[in-house]
């Protein structure tokens, strides 16, 4: 018996208007992926923020031109990455959703966990909480769901007109780690410098994407001189993506969306910790399915961002836990979660 593969449109719906430097949107368009072999069922997601450019048909279209005619459960996962990467270019988080399922399809063959298919041990790290992009007030209010919710981290959102008073609002009220992410909203070097010296007297972590991807001479300029890690997510996708970013930025954020899934996510956070660099597993507006996935590369990763399933109002999985800070899931094969 082959495996088969079904998939599903959906749409996962944010609590609150979520804004970042360019967009706002209350959903984000998704693909749930189900992959059976005789009684095991293997789970992904296809998530698709405005910024990959894949849609709900796109994905469609690149899944129907999978075949699982002599792939099985014990074929490995390199050669199934090679095979979904090689169908077409792009479809990054199509290819992340089929990854996804393959890895949680075969590691429950095979009664293990993600972090025993990779010989990592089960590390738990503090994950952020995201405040999107609002008022400065707005903001600070916001802050206290991070608070109710028992997240220890807090990642904001920069890139508007006023960066600046909403760090001295919720510096002065969240006296716990603190990141910031301005989604290539800066745009002048020396104020980004500036404003990195002062966030790092409120005890910030890192900076993620100052400028726009393309920009690789201004990030090169302030991650020489900036007194924060200055973190590339935009400008890095993927492992080819690696060796011109290595000498950018202080580090990389991966998620699985951008990577074509966790095979290539482990190769990158790999590669960058060989090099010295910081490395941030993160997701985007995420079910439980993917952050899940994702949460068993925890070793390998200095900062955790796996907030995705508190952002939204109808995660189709069980929900993946948050104790003592730190994501935990559910189940102890696979990538630990089941379908509602």
């Amino acid at each position: 018996m082959s495996i088969t593969l079904d998939y599903h449109l959906q749409e996962l719906q944010f609590k609150h208007p979520f804004s970042v430097a360019g967009n706002t949107r209350n959903h984000t368009p998704s693909v749930l992926i189900i992959l059976k072999d005789e009684n095991f069922t293997g789970y992904g997601e296809v998530t698709m923020p405005p910024y990959l450019g894949e849609t709900p048909s796109s994905a469609i279209t690149f899944l129907k031109k999978v075949s699982f005619s002599g792939i099985t459960t014990a074929t490995t996962i390199a050669k199934f990455h090679h095979y979904i990467d090689c169908l077409d270019t792009g479809n990054n988080a199509a290819k992340a959703g089929l990854d996804i399922a393959f890895h949680d399809l075969v590691s429950k063959r095979r009664n293990v966990d993600i972090c025993s298919l990779y010989s990592l041990p089960n590390e738990k790290k503090a994950s952020s909480f995201t405040i999107g992009l609002d008022t400065p007030q707005v903001m600070l209010e916001k802050t206290s769901e991070a608070e109710e919710l028992g997240f220890h981290v807090l990642k904001v959102k920069l890139g508007g007109l006023n960066d600046k008073e909403t760090m001295r609002l919720i510096s002065n009220f969240w006296k716990k780690p603190i990141s910031v992410d301005a989604n290539q909203g800066w745009k002048d070097p020396a104020w980004s410098l500036d404003f990195c010296h002062e966030l790092k007297e409120m005890g910030v972590l890192f900076v993620e994407q100052p400028f726009e991807k393309s920009n690789l001479n201004m990030a090169v300029w302030l991650t020489s001189r900036s007194p924060l890690p200055i973190i590339a997510d935009e400008s890095c996708k993927r492992f080819t993506d690696l060796e011109v970013v290595k000498n950018c930025f202080h580090g990389i954020n991966v998620k699985l969306m951008k990577s074509t899934g966790l095979f290539e996510a482990h190769k990158m956070l790999t590669y960058a910790r060989t090099n010295g660099m910081k490395t941030v597993t993160g997701c985007m507006a995420e079910s439980s399915c993917a952050v899940a996935a994702m949460s068993h590369f925890a070793a390998l990763a200095d900062w955790v961002d796996l907030d995705g399933p508190f952002l939204i109002t109808n995660d189709p999985f069980e929900p993946v836990k948050l104790i003592e800070g730190c994501i935990q899931v559910p189940r102890k094969i696979g990538i630990g979660v089941e379908l509602l």
